[in-house]
């Protein structure tokens, strides 16, 4: 476990940290103050130093200078009665002094003429010679090596009566090595001597001098050194700071008068801070001895005042935390008149006080325990924090009671004795609607075990288990239960669970209170609406299976019939009975498409994409053209169909003359099917009324057939259902008439009902509303039989486009006796080339299929419709294809195509059709 530090250690930790960063803060403070006076007192006192070793150096120089001076000056070297021997004996006894080491006379082309014996015989190519020429004054030579090692050499012209001459003399080096030895600044200091090109002439080093070093050589990487080193080579004065790698160096240099020559002092910083640091540290230890003194007297002192009196509220404070209200703080500490005697006042105070609000939340929280979530603690004399404390608990349970109202589903809470304890608003509304009393003592007998009274106990035996404190895990409960209440049978999902631990036990690990018991929680979920959906989805689903057997049996039943008919006269040379079986074949196909269009209808009208078309048409003559047509299939059975006209005052009317034809068809269909042979079916019409040029129509269908129940009236409406599955069976049918029926009576504005009696016949009664006027001119009526048109395209060429060889051998023949020409193609691809490779005007219609490998008969419509040739974008081409919803016919139209044409062909529509397209 990490041990926490005590408030003494951290008083003493500050007050340490506090000295050493004072410590730090006067070492920093010293160290600069030093580093600055030391900066200073170097820069201000090596110049003046630089200056005066300068003026020592050009001192000593003027002295040797005034050596060739005084030879140069003397009557026997340059005056009148002077001779070549008297020459050589000034300059023998020159050298023989110990400052030359030669001396010599040159004449002006500088060859020597006379001097010692170590002279060169010529200095023509020496640098200082040209300088004599230029200046014709003293000139001192930089440092060379000679005979006797490091030489420094001077001279100066001497005039003659015959021409000037030179009178040249060389020194030992030691006469400046002698001044730069008493320059003595520092014990790492250094002074020299550099000429005008940087390189050391004099030097502590002298194998620096010997080997011709500059101080050029060692500044490539350092710009500020560079930049003094071109200051000392022009002869400046001044004081520099460089900081290297070895620390920071101070540099004071001064020209020497009447050479090319500057001295330097270099001097290392390092030599003067050294010995204030060991000052400054001897400062430091000084002053922490110091204040370790001071911290053992100050711990001593905290220990004693503060230390102890708070260790001892912290261990009444941890006691406290832990729930223990023992108050052991000594009396010396309560009595005492300062803070802490004041902080040992008030911790008993609130110890006090957070027990009193303690007991208050036990109180309330061990009712809710039980389940007695509407008991409250009293806060009446509460004050602060303590009464929003406890002000928050009986929120909190305000809040759950709230949300215990808030769940739809029903639910109690009981204690062991089976009284219930608290309850939500939904099982309130669960108790109303089913007649019962909260109060009952029977309740959960009543609501869980089925309300017997036979037994003592009336419970299901898992559910008491709940209510045993002696089982301390009881499973949870849950049973499908089902109630009568006021709008008949409910269904419910009940579940029971014992709320919290079992009696004895805690959550908390404290020990229960003696109001502890058991709470049991029942929880009431209806699922009536679940359970009536679920036998609704089942229905349906037998209906559909239903629905898929009665497709099964409508489109097999036709279908064996055309093949086994076509079998048959494939098999028979008897001209009659072929032709026989062609009409039977003929009628099982009509019976399929009808079969295969309700299909189609319904799933238009599902989908939302059935659309009525409107045109004017006479209503009596419809409903004469209809019940013609219903005739035939009447009189097979002996049955007779009666029209029955009301009073219709506005007989020409705006609508869908096929669609309310269909629905007339279908009625009448089913009333022909289920009427006994010799038995009427009516048919009565009459107008409900007019306003605003809209008429309301009333069409009734009265059969006197079997009839149907009141339950199977209601499913009669319903798609993929019949009103028995018997009817299937003896009648047959696809359950999707009435279905339709419906549908389009209510999009032309009116309602179907049925009223029916079995064994005694059914009534099927429709509205429309449509606009209507009295009457409407004179014409042949879509329906009525035309004059037979004359269908005669000689000289006339059609391109069939179909991917399926039959269909195009079945136009081909078609269209053969209407002596039009006929060239086919196998996809849009084979049609476009075909079209391409036609002549302008080739063709005069385009039959096209829609759906085809390769290129289909949309996107080759597109390729056509863009072709450059005139013929291309006004060629009629007329979609055959068996893709005949809504969405189809207007992607046809969108790809450039003319009309649309239904498979299977229907020759009378199609020579329309063709005839119209061509304008023939």
């Amino acid at each position: 476990m990490k041990r926490r530090s005590g408030l003494r250690i951290k008083i003493l930790f500050t007050t340490i940290m506090a000295l050493v960063a004072l410590v730090v803060v006067l070492v920093l403070a010293m160290t600069y103050f030093i580093n600055t006076l030391t900066n200073t007192i170097l820069l201000q006192t090596l110049q003046p130093m630089a200056k005066a070793a300068a003026l020592s150096v050009q001192a000593n120089l003027h002295l040797l200078a005034d050596r060739i001076f005084l030879i140069r000056d003397s009557l026997f070297f340059t005056g009148p009665q002077a001779a070549g021997r008297d020459i050589q004996a000034v300059l023998d006894r020159a050298q023989s002094g110990i400052e030359f080491v030669w001396i010599g006379f040159y004449t002006a082309r500088g060859r020597l003429r006379g001097g010692s014996e170590n002279c060169p015989p010529e200095i023509t190519g020496w640098p200082f010679f040209s300088m004599m020429e230029e200046t014709g004054n003293l000139v001192i030579e930089d440092t060379l090596t000679g005979s006797a090692g490091l030489e420094i050499v001077i001279g100066t012209p001497v005039a003659f009566e015959e021409g000037i001459f030179y009178l040249v003399g060389s020194y030992k080096y030691d006469v400046l090595n002698d001044v730069l030895s008493h320059i003595n600044i520092s014990s790492g200091s250094t002074a020299y001597i550099l000429n005008g090109q940087g390189k050391f002439m004099a030097h502590r080093d002298p194998g620096k001098v010997g080997r011709e070093e500059s101080i050029l050589d060692s500044v490539k990487d350092n710009a500020a050194f560079r930049e003094m080193a071109a200051q000392i080579v022009q002869g400046q004065t001044g004081s520099a700071r460089i900081s290297g790698g070895d620390g920071h160096t101070f540099f004071s240099f001064a020209p020497i008068r009447g050479t090319r020559w500057s001295l330097v002092i270099e001097t290392p910083r390092e030599d003067f801070v050294a010995a204030a640091r060991r000052e400054i540290i001897i400062a430091i230890l000084i002053t922490l001895g110091f204040s370790l003194l001071f911290l053992l007297i100050f711990n001593s002192l905290i220990r004693k005042i503060l230390i102890r009196p708070l260790r001892s509220i912290t261990a009444d404070a941890n006691r406290l935390a832990r729930g223990r209200f023992i108050r052991k703080l000594p009396p010396e500490f309560m009595s005492r008149q300062d803070e802490i005697g004041e902080l040992a006042g008030a911790f008993q105070t609130m110890s006090g006080a957070i027990k009193g609000v303690i007991t208050h939340i036990e109180q309330i929280t061990r009712a809710a325990r039980a389940g007695r979530l509407y008991e409250r603690a009293d806060i009446s004399a509460m004050e602060g924090d303590y009464l929003r404390i406890v002000a928050g608990v009986n929120t909190t349970l305000d809040l759950i009671c709230a949300q215990l109202d808030a769940i739809p589903e029903a639910l109690a809470l009981f204690n062991e004795k089976r009284d219930m304890l608290h309850h939500n608003r939904a099982m309130d509304e669960f108790l109303l609607i089913h007649g019962l009393d909260r109060s009952d003592p029977r309740l959960l007998d009543r609501i869980a075990g089925g309300g017997s009274s036979a037994s003592e106990d009336g419970l299901n035996p898992k559910a008491a288990e709940l209510f045993d404190p002696a089982i301390p895990h009881p499973a949870v409960f849950i049973a499908d239960i089902a109630l009568l209440g006021d709008d008949g049978g409910n269904n419910y999902v009940l579940s029971m669970q014992r709320a919290g631990p079992p009696p004895g036990l805690s959550c908390s690990g404290i020990a229960p209170g003696p109001e502890t018991s058991v709470c049991v929680m029942l929880l009431l979920r209806d699922v009536t609406q679940l359970t009536r959906a679920k036998i609704d989805a089942e229905a349906a689903s037998r209906a559909k299976s239903d629905f898929l057997s009665r497709m099964s049996h409508e489109i097999r039943t036709p279908m064996n019939a055309i093949i086994g008919m076509t079998t048959i006269a494939k098999s028979s040379g008897d001209i009659a009975k072929i032709r026989n079986c062609l009409d039977q074949v003929e009628n099982s196909s009509t019976h399929l498409l009808g079969v295969i269009n309700d299909i189609l209808d319904f799933n238009k009208i599902e989908s939302g994409k059935l659309s009525l078309e409107c045109e004017e048409f006479s209503l009596m003559a419809d409903l004469d053209f209809v019940v013609s047509m219903m005739l035939p299939r009447a009189r097979e059975r002996r049955i007779d169909i009666l029209l029955n006209f009301g009073s219709i005052n506005n007989d020409g009317i705006t609508g869908d003359a096929l669609r309310l034809n269909q629905v007339l068809i279908n009625l009448l269909s089913n009333a022909i099917k289920f009427s006994p042979p010799g038995s009427p079916v009516d048919l009565a019409v009459r107008e409900l009324g007019t306003e605003a040029g809209i008429s309301e129509y009333q069409f009734e269908v009265t059969d006197r057939g079997i009839g149907i129940s009141e339950e199977q009236a209601f499913r009669l409406f319903r798609p993929f259902e019949q009103a028995d599955g018997s009817i299937t069976r003896n009648y047959g049918g696809t359950g999707l008439g009435l279905a339709i029926s419906k549908s389009l009576v209510e999009m032309m504005g009116g309602n179907i009902v049925l009223r029916s009696e079995v064994g005694k016949g059914s009534t099927f009664r429709f509205t429309i509303q449509c606009a209507a006027r009295s009457k409407i001119e004179d014409r042949n009526e879509p329906w009525e039989k035309d004059q037979e048109p004359v269908f005669d395209f000689s000289g006339k060429r059609c391109l069939v486009v179909d991917d399926i060889e039959i269909n195009r051998e079945i136009i081909v023949e078609l269209l053969l006796h209407t002596g039009i020409g006929i060239e086919t193609a196998a996809n849009g691809r084979e049609a476009v080339s075909c079209f391409s490779a036609s002549p302008e005007g080739g063709f005069d219609i385009i039959l096209m299929d829609m759906q085809m490998p390769v290129l289909d008969g949309c996107s080759a419509t597109r390729e056509i419709r863009r072709l450059p040739r005139k013929d291309a974008a006004r060629v009629p081409i007329v979609a055959m294809t068996a893709n005949v919803m809504e969405d189809d016919i207007k992607q046809a139209m969108a790809s450039g195509m003319n009309a649309h044409l239904g498979k299977p062909i229907e020759l009378r529509s199609m020579l329309r059709v063709l005839k119209k397209q061509m304008s023939l």
